[in-house]
C-alpha cells in the first residue's frame, strides 16, 4: 500500500479478540485498526470511517455472518474478510458467495495470518480499482476514436496499462480473407506475425467474432513463461470486445463520406428505371436508366408530373394507393410511345412522423418476359398435344399390327392370289400409317430407347473432335490406339457418347495446373468373342487409393468443393451398366488413372430388325400369349403357328399368372399394358409364382417408351418388340430367343 496508512474496521463482540487482531494488524503491517462488537455499530461507523478493509466475525449478537456482510457490502465497495471461532467449508462457501474477499477460522495461527491477509484483501482491491480506471479510460478513449488508427492505438495502450506485457499487437480482418497486422507495442511488426519465435507466454481475444467480415485478434506477449492467468484474459477479451464495436464505428465513419458518391453510383448504375416523386407526383430524381428509358437528360425530369411522364397521360396517377393507403403497388402496362410493356411498382416512403411523403417508382421492362412467357405456354400446349399424340398412337399400334401384320401373313400364305397387287397396296399403306405413328411417337416421347449397331471407334472420334479445341488450349496431346474392324456393338450413341466425353473431361481436369507433359491415351480392343473394351489412360496424379474403391458412388468426388457434384461417374456406371457392359478405374504403373469400359457386342433385341441374319428356326416351344387385343393375339399366334410353336392365350394378368401356374411354358409374349396390370406387374408376380420364368418374356409395346417404361426395358435382359408388329419382328424376336435359350441349356 506504499506509505498510505491502511484504515482496517474489525467487527466482533468478542473483545478480546478484536483486541488480539487489533494488535496482530499494528505489528503486522503500517495499519489503523479500530473495532466495534455489532453490525449495526458497524454500519454506523462506516459512514463516517469508510475503512479500506473490513475483519467480520461471522457470528455476531445482531446478525448471522452473511447477514451483516450483505448489509455492509450495500454500504461499502470494500474486501471485506470474514473470521470465525465455529469454521467449517459450508461457512466458507457461504461467506464466498454473499461476497467475502477472504475467509480465515480462528484457530492455530490465524493471528499471525492476518496481516497478510488482511494486505492481500487490500492490495487486490487497489488493483482492481486501478484496473477499472484504465478500463474506463480505455473504454472511452475506443468510444470516442472515430478513426481507425486511433482505435488501434486506444486498444494496444488500454492493453499494456492493464495486462503489463511486453508487447501488444492487433490483427484485423482483411475483406479478402486472411488477417492484417494493423497495430503493435513493443514489438516489430516482423516479430509480431511469429509471436512464438519472441514470446515464452503469449495471450489473444477474439475482436469481431460477430461481424460478418470475419474476426480479429487482440494479442499480448511476454518474454516469461505462464505470465497471463484467467483474470488476464478477462480483461483482454473486455478490452477486445470494446475495440471490435470502436473497429466498427471507425470503419462506418470512414464510409460516410463515400456514401453520398456510392449511392448515386448504385443508384445509377441499376438498369431498371427508378423515379422518385413526391406527394403530389412531382419527380424529385431519377437514375440515368430512367432518363434513357425516357429519353430525356436527367437535368429536364425533375418537377415533372410523374403519370404525365410516363404514361402519356392526364388521368390521376394509377399509383395512389401507394401514398395514400402506405403500401406498395404494382401493375404491368404498355408505354405505346415506348413500344414496350413494363412491371410499374410503387413503394411509399414516410419521413420521421410517419407521414407518407412520396413514392418510389421501379420500371422493370418485361417485354421479352411476355414472349418468354408465350413460348412457354405454346410449349406447354405442345406438351399437351404430345400426351394426346401419345394416347393417339398407342391407340392406333394395336390395329395398325392386324392390317399389317394379317396383310403380310395374307402375302406369304397365298402368294399367287389374284388379289396380291391390292394386298400389297393395303400392306404398303399400313406401313405409310405405321411410319406416320412412329413419327408421332417420336414427337410424344421424352426420352427415347434408342439402341443402334454402333462404331465404338467413330464414336470415340467424333467424341475427340467435341472436345479437340479444349483439349489443345490445355495443352493435352491424344494418342488414339484403335483397333480396326471391331464388330459394332448395340447401343445407344448419346448415352455412351455421355460416358466418353465424361471421362475425357475428367481427365482434362485431373491434369489441369501440372507442369509436366499431359497426355491422353484411348484404346479399344476387342476383350474376348462377345466383348469390346476402351481405355482411356491419362499422365495425371492419378486416383487416391482410398477413393478406387468408392469412385463410382453418388456424390462422391475428388475434386475440389464447387468443381464437381459427384455425380458424372455414377452416371457414367449406370449408363454402361444399362447397357449390359462393365467400367472400372485404377491407377496405371506409370502414374496417371485408367478408366476401362467392357461393352458386350448385343445386349439387346433393336425392334428395327433390318439387315439381321436369319436365325433357323429351333424345336417347337409352348408359348403364353398375353395380350388384351384379340387381333393382335390372333396374329402373333399365327406367326408362332407357321413356325411350328404352340402357344395359348391369356387377355388379362390374373389368366396369365393361372395359366403360367398350371403348366410349364418356353417363352411369354407380353403386352405392356393389360386391362387389370401392367406388364411389369405381371413379370413381377410370375417370377415370384414361377422363378424360372425370369428370363423368358419378351414385352411388346405400342405406348411412346415414356420414363417407366424406358426404365423398365432397359433393365431386362430379354428382347422387346415395339408395335405395330411385323411377322418378321416377332419370328425373329423369338427364334432369337429360343436360340440363345438352347445354346444355354446346351
Amino acid at each position: 500500500m506504499g506509505h498510505e496508512t491502511l484504515r482496517v474496521l474489525i467487527v466482533d463482540d468478542n473483545r478480546d479478540h478484536a483486541q488480539l487482531m487489533e494488535e496482530a494488524l499494528r505489528e503486522g503491517l503500517d495499519a489503523e485498526p479500530h473495532s466495534c462488537a455489532s453490525s449495526r455499530e458497524a454500519l454506523e461507523r462506516i459512514q463516517h470511517e469508510r475503512p479500506d478493509v473490513v475483519v467480520l466475525d461471522y457470528r455476531l449478537p445482531d446478525a448471522q455472518g452473511w447477514e451483516a456482510l450483505a448489509a455492509i457490502r450495500g454500504q461499502l465497495n470494500a474486501p471485506i474478510i470474514v473470521v470465525t471461532g465455529q469454521g467449517s467449508e459450508s461457512a466458507a462457501v457461504e461467506a464466498l458467495k454473499a461476497g467475502a474477499e477472504d475467509y480465515v477460522p480462528k484457530e492455530g495461527a490465524y493471528l499471525s495470518n492476518l496481516p497478510a491477509v488482511v494486505l492481500r484483501a487490500a492490495e487486490n482491491d487497489r488493483r482492481r480499482r486501478e484496473e477499472l480506471v484504465h478500463l474506463n479510460k480505455t473504454s472511452r478513449d475506443l468510444a470516442g476514436s472515430l478513426e481507425l488508427e486511433a482505435a488501434v492505438g486506444a486498444a494496444l495502450d488500454g492493453v499494456m496499462a492493464l495486462l503489463h506485457p511486453d508487447a501488444a499487437w492487433l490483427l484485423l480482418p482483411e475483406p479478402g480473407g486472411g488477417l492484417e497486422l494493423v497495430g503493435t507495442r513493443g514489438v516489430s511488426p516482423e516479430a509480431a506475425r511469429e509471436p512464438n519465435s519472441k514470446f515464452r507466454s503469449c495471450a489473444r481475444a477474439a475482436v469481431g467474432a460477430k461481424q460478418k467480415e470475419g474476426t480479429g485478434f487482440l494479442c499480448a506477449g511476454a518474454s516469461a513463461a505462464n505470465v497471463f492467468g484467467s483474470h488476464d484474459l478477462e480483461l483482454l477479451g473486455t478490452i477486445a470486445s470494446h475495440t471490435a464495436s470502436a473497429v466498427q464505428n471507425a470503419r462506418l465513419f470512414a464510409s460516410l463520406e463515400q456514401a453520398k458518391a456510392q449511392w448515386e453510383r448504385t443508384f445509377d448504375s441499376i438498369s431498371d428505371p427508378i423515379l422518385i416523386s413526391d406527394d403530389r407526383f412531382r419527380v424529385i430524381r431519377l437514375n440515368r436508366a430512367a432518363a434513357r428509358c425516357l429519353n430525356l437528360p436527367v437535368r429536364d425530369v425533375p418537377g415533372r408530373v410523374c403519370h404525365r411522364l410516363l404514361l402519356r397521360s392526364e388521368q390521376p396517377c394509377p399509383w395512389h394507393d401507394a401514398l395514400s393507403r402506405g403500401v406498395p403497388v404494382s401493375s404491368d402496362r404498355y408505354l405505346s410511345h415506348l413500344g414496350r410493356w413494363f412491371s410499374f411498382s410503387a413503394f411509399p416512403f414516410a419521413d420521421a412522423d410517419g407521414r407518407p411523403v412520396g413514392v418510389v417508382h421501379v420500371l422493370r421492362d418485361i417485354t421479352e418476359e411476355r414472349k418468354l412467357r408465350q413460348r412457354i405456354n405454346q410449349a406447354q400446349k405442345l406438351a399437351a398435344i404430345g400426351e394426346l399424340v401419345a394416347g393417339v398412337a398407342h391407340e392406333l399400334n394395336n390395329p395398325l399390327t392386324g392390317i399389317l401384320g394379317f396383310s403380310q401373313l395374307l402375302l406369304r400364305e397365298a402368294p399367287d392370289t389374284p388379289f396380291r397387287a391390292d394386298v400389297e397396296k393395303v400392306a404398303n399403306e399400313a406401313r405409310r400409317a405405321a411410319r406416320i405413328v412412329r413419327n408421332l411417337s417420336a414427337f410424344a416421347r421424352r426420352q427415347p430407347l434408342s439402341r443402334t449397331l454402333v462404331d465404338v471407334n467413330e464414336l470415340l472420334r467424333k467424341t475427340l473432335e467435341l472436345r479437340a479445341y479444349q483439349l489443345r488450349v490445355a495443352g493435352i496431346s491424344v494418342e488414339l490406339d484403335l483397333t480396326s474392324n471391331l464388330p459394332r456393338i448395340l447401343a445407344d450413341s448419346d448415352e455412351l457418347q455421355q460416358v466418353f466425353l465424361n471421362i475425357v473431361n475428367n481427365a482434362e481436369q485431373a491434369m489441369a495446373g501440372q507442369d509436366a507433359a499431359k497426355g491422353l491415351t484411348i484404346r479399344s480392343v476387342g476383350a474376348s468373342p462377345e466383348t469390346i473394351r476402351v481405355d482411356f489412360q491419362d499422365t495425371g496424379p492419378g486416383l487416391p487409393e482410398e477413393s478406387l474403391d468408392r469412385i463410382f458412388d453418388p456424390f462422391y468426388t475428388t475434386k475440389e468443393p464447387g468443381r464437381g457434384t459427384g455425380l458424372g461417374l455414377s452416371v457414367c456406371y449406370g449408363i454402361v451398366r444399362g447397357h449390359g457392359g462393365q467400367i472400372s478405374a485404377a491407377n496405371g504403373t506409370d502414374g496417371g488413372a485408367v478408366f476401362t469400359l467392357d461393352l458386350p457386342l448385343h445386349h439387346e433385341l433393336l425392334p428395327e430388325l433390318s439387315q439381321r441374319p436369319e436365325i433357323p428356326p429351333p424345336a417347337p416351344a409352348q408359348i403364353l400369349v398375353v395380350d388384351d387385343e384379340p387381333v393382335v393375339a390372333d396374329f402373333v399366334q399365327r406367326v408362332l403357328a407357321q413356325d411350328g410353336h404352340q402357344s395359348e392365350l391369356a387377355s388379362d394378368g390374373e389368366a396369365a399368372l393361372a395359366r403360367l401356374r398350371e403348366g410349364a411354358f418356353d417363352l411369354v409374349i407380353c403386352d405392356l399394358k393389360l386391362p387389370d396390370t401392367s406388364g411389369p406387374r405381371l413379370y413381377e408376380q410370375a417370377v415370384a409364382a414361377v422363378p424360372e420364368m425370369r428370363d423368358r418374356f419378351i414385352f411388346c409395346t405400342g405406348d411412346t417408351l415414356g420414363d417407366d417404361t424406358a426404365d423398365f426395358l432397359r433393365g431386362q435382359p430379354g428382347p422387346w418388340l415395339e408395335k405395330p408388329l411385323m411377322p418378321e419382328d416377332v419370328r425373329h424376336a423369338v427364334n432369337h430367343y429360343l436360340s440363345v435359350q438352347v445354346g444355354s441349356d446346351g
